[in-house]
């Protein structure tokens, strides 16, 4: 029995005490969530009135944010001071500099706009009509926190299409153009908010307005796409859509400008620092031209009238004119129309009057086709046709014309 009591009570005693580490795990936990982010042992600033003033006291829960000043400060002869009192409290402007006024009963307001937060460290006097002057810089004062001001996000590492040499547009159509990047913040890369990311021809600069020619921006995840980031960086893609007419400057009036990507980093406290790259954009010589033109039914000797026209569209980046070239019209029962039987102009003409005949060698013909503008209204200009019908052809005649781009 003696034995089995011993055992019973050592038993008793093993879990007391483990009883008592947990409850002692549990107040430290408990105090560590609500001690704030002021230094354990830096924390004494002097009032020529009321003496020593602790800014990390038991129970205070002193802490510094990026607007304000939260919890109670401590004076064993004036008893708390709120920082964050109803009607009043301690603000921050986000860099450090404090203004605003805390209360306690005993010693009234107490005015803060002469005190700042440099590297983690108050420096400054506070004054009240009760407390005098609290000084934060005197003799075996100090006052530390581990708050510091929100880091801007800095852009680096910028690439156009992963450092190309040039961009390659598209005909009559966009071309995606990638810009990335990597961003970092300080505060941790879940502090940034967005990327804008603005691509354009060097000479309008970032700051003109959006135009198809010059000037494209993007901005937000859902169009600078965040990678998912990890510690303080992310990195974000951004996809323009080119259009066909953006401004050239490999050659021509822009051939000493460039494009340039600039990405602007974001967080709740404003924009970043920027990062670039730039990239020449290429000259696009292209065009389409469209149009069946239906001389009808002719007799043999015959010449047709009305207009019978091919729309000629500019699908580039520089003004051009066409070279126009053909061959013979085949007929499918006898016969064919030779190419010097068909005539053309870039205005309305009858036959006889047209003033260019068709021909095998491509000729360059000025039809002075600008590019396109920001409205993505195409530039189009029409070639007027008119065909002589020789005897002895018969059936159904047809053909075909080449028109090439050519730089105006």
């Amino acid at each position: 029995m003696g034995a089995s009591l011993k055992k019973f009570f050592s038993k008793k005693k093993r879990l007391h005490f483990l009883v008592a580490s947990i409850l002692a795990l549990c107040f430290f936990a408990t105090g560590f969530v609500f001690a704030g982010n002021m230094d354990a042992t830096y924390k004494w600033a002097w009032g020529e009135n009321t003496g020593w003033i602790n800014f990390n006291p038991t129970n205070g829960n002193v802490t510094v944010t990026d607007s304000a000043l939260t919890g109670n400060i401590w004076s064993d002869n004036y008893g708390w001071i709120k920082l964050n009192p109803t009607n009043g409290g301690v603000l921050n402007d986000g860099e450090g500099v404090l203004s605003g006024h805390a209360w306690g009963t005993n010693v009234g307001w107490v005015n803060f706009s002469g005190v700042s937060i440099v590297s983690q460290e108050f420096t400054g006097t506070a004054t009240g009509d009760i407390t005098g002057d609290i000084n934060f810089d005197c003799t075996n004062c100090s006052v530390k926190t581990q708050w510091t001001p929100n880091s801007l996000p800095v852009a680096s590492s910028v690439s156009i299409d992963s450092e190309a040499e040039s961009v390659v547009l598209t005909e009559n159509t966009t071309k995606n153009v990638v810009c990335a990047g990597t961003v970092t913040d300080a505060d941790g890369y879940a502090d940034i908010t967005s990327v804008t990311a603005k691509l354009y021809r060097s000479g309008v600069g970032a700051g003109a307005e959006d135009d198809n020619d010059v000037h494209y921006t993007l901005t937000g995840d859902a169009n600078c796409v965040p990678s998912g980031g990890s510690g303080t960086t992310e990195t974000y893609t951004c996809t323009f859509a080119v259009y066909y007419y953006a401004d050239p400057t490999d050659a021509g009036q822009y051939e000493a400008q460039n494009w340039v990507c600039q990405m602007t980093p974001s967080d709740d406290k404003g924009a970043g620092t920027p990062d670039t790259d730039d990239i020449e954009m290429n000259s696009l010589s292209a065009l389409d031209s469209s149009g069946v033109y239906n001389f009808g039914s002719l007799l043999p000797e015959a010449t047709s009238t009305g207009e019978h026209t091919s729309t000629v569209t500019n699908t580039g980046n520089i003004a051009i004119d066409a070279e126009i070239s053909g061959g013979a019209m085949t007929c499918n029962v006898l016969g064919s129309i030779p190419v010097g039987n068909q005539k053309y102009d870039t205005s309305y003409c009858e036959y006889g009057a047209c003033s260019y005949t068709l021909s095998g060698t491509p000729t360059q013909r000025e039809l002075d086709l600008p590019i396109t503008e920001s409205g993505n209204v195409p530039v189009t200009d029409l070639t007027y046709w008119q065909v002589s019908v020789p005897t002895g052809s018969e059936g159904y005649c047809s053909g075909s014309t080449t028109f090439s781009p050519v730089v105006d």
